[in-house]
């Protein structure tokens, strides 16, 4: 029964919650925890509130699965709205590694970006790629600023990626964007351009008669030089083979 039930906060693999489709075990057995949770928490007040009132388990596609309300550590219940004395909430949310954590069980430390709350064993797991960079910063923000093909992260304020503002999917750092067979991502410094393209972007852009810009040619004339290399390679390679 609920009343012998001694289940108090559940946390689930990353894995089981982000699983498309969703096992139907799984979404059955959260329905049940959650009408279980509403019957245990019925009449528990928090900053004058009803914490049925609110949401308990997440149903929503980007928090599935996750137990809201409730420390992950002392799996005392308190509400997003609680605060102490002072006005500070007793209740944060760690957006990197989905868990809850009460101010009396984790100190408050906040994203340099987004100002989220992070959790301390979250930290050393979010370092900015720029090696003096001291900056607290969360996953989300990070993700922001990806290499593509590095897969290095940085924080906002020493960000070294750039994103193809045609394509919008090509964002690539400095240091990638030169090298030989990469779709690197640059800004062209014409005054009266001023576009931020990846290269493949940039060429077929000139090509069509779309970008007559003089920056934007001499951008890409390294990369239509090392396609015609590659070509001249290509053919000397099926000539000698015949």
């Amino acid at each position: 029964s609920h009343e012998r039930n001694s289940l108090i906060n559940l946390l689930f693999p990353h894995d089981w919650r982000r699983k498309e489709p969703v096992d139907t075990r799984f979404k059955e057995f959260l329905e049940r925890y959650d009408s279980m949770l509403e019957i245990r928490l019925t009449n528990t007040a928090c900053c004058g509130n009803d914490l049925i009132t609110y949401e308990l388990i997440s149903f929503d596609d980007e928090d599935y699965g996750v137990q809201y309300h409730t420390c992950s550590l002392c799996a005392k219940n308190y509400c997003y709205d609680c605060t102490d004395e002072y006005g500070n909430k007793l209740l944060h949310f760690c957006s990197t590694c989905e868990r809850n954590y009460c101010s009396s069980c984790a100190s408050k430390n906040a994203c340099s970006a987004c100002y989220a709350f992070l959790c301390e064993d979250c930290i050393p797991h979010t370092a900015c790629a720029e090696r003096y960079c001291m900056n607290v910063i969360c996953n989300e923000c990070l993700l922001s600023n990806k290499c593509g093909e590095c897969k290095k992260r940085w924080c906002i304020t020493c960000s070294d990626c750039l994103q193809c503002e045609d394509c919008l999917v090509e964002r690539c750092c400095a240091e990638c964007s030169e090298k030989e067979g990469v779709n690197g991502v640059h800004e062209c410094y014409d005054n009266y351009c001023r576009s931020t393209l990846c290269d493949k972007c940039r060429m077929k852009q000139c090509q069509s008669g779309e970008n007559n810009c003089k920056e934007c040619v001499n951008t890409i004339s390294s990369v239509l030089l090392a396609e015609t290399k590659k070509l001249q390679e290509e053919v000397k390679s099926l000539k000698d083979r015949n």
